[in-house]
């Protein structure tokens, strides 16, 4: 709330969590203001507003004496770190949705499409590109060797052996790559439930406190 002496208005700045509430809450302001500005309607306004204002404040007044001031403030700091929560696991059901899909991708994805450039760049490692790179080079040189020289040529031989070797090199970091994919996955769904036993703490913990925090 910002008021404004120089011009004798109040700003009303309204921030929830859910858009449907912060949407109720300013159109109940909106009928509020929209009541005041009306014929004779501010004195009537006035009163009506703080009736209802001062029973709330004595009805607060009374449940925060009856359950503990104390009790209510932790029950409150306890609502705040479980609603924070229940975002963290929104987040993490996306991180785990996206993760499974990474895993499926690479232990999906075939050498030969790494060898011929099919393979989403999103899902080649830097090793991976330099390797496949390397690997049109050297293959470029080994089918121009294999037109001159004969097939036990040592200089042949040496080439293939590179090129064998880039390959083999592809193989087993397109393994790798699908094994770190599926341990990121699994420590997703850990993650997620390490916030989820969190959060039930936290809901047992203000159970303890024994304030009814929706009243």
């Amino acid at each position: 709330i910002l008021p404004d002496a120089a011009t004798g208005t109040i700003l009303v700045r309204v921030t929830t969590g859910d858009s449907g509430k912060s949407m109720r809450i300013a159109a109940r302001l909106a009928e509020a203001v929209s009541a005041a500005d009306g014929p004779g309607g501010n004195a009537e306004t006035d009163a009506a507003l703080r009736k209802t204002y001062d029973e709330a404040k004595a009805e607060l007044a009374a449940f925060t004496a009856k359950s503990g001031e104390g009790n209510v403030k932790v029950a409150i700091d306890l609502r705040r770190q479980i609603d924070q929560l229940d975002a963290d696991l929104k987040a993490a059901d996306q991180n785990i949705l996206a993760a499974k899909a990474q895993t499926d991708r690479l232990k999906a994805a075939k050498l030969a499409e790494v060898l011929d450039g099919s393979l989403p760049s999103d899902m080649l490692s830097p090793a991976l590109q330099d390797w496949r790179d390397k690997y049109a080079v050297a293959r470029t040189a080994l089918a121009q060797l294999s037109a001159e020289l004969g097939p036990r040529h040592p200089r042949l031989l040496q080439q293939q052996a590179e090129t064998d070797g880039l390959k083999e090199n592809m193989g087993k970091e397109l393994t790798r790559l699908a094994q770190t994919a599926n341990v990121a996955a699994k420590a997703a769904v850990d993650a997620r439930k390490g916030l989820n036993d969190r959060r039930n703490t936290l809901i047992a913990q203000s159970r303890d406190t024994g304030v009814d925090l929706s009243r």
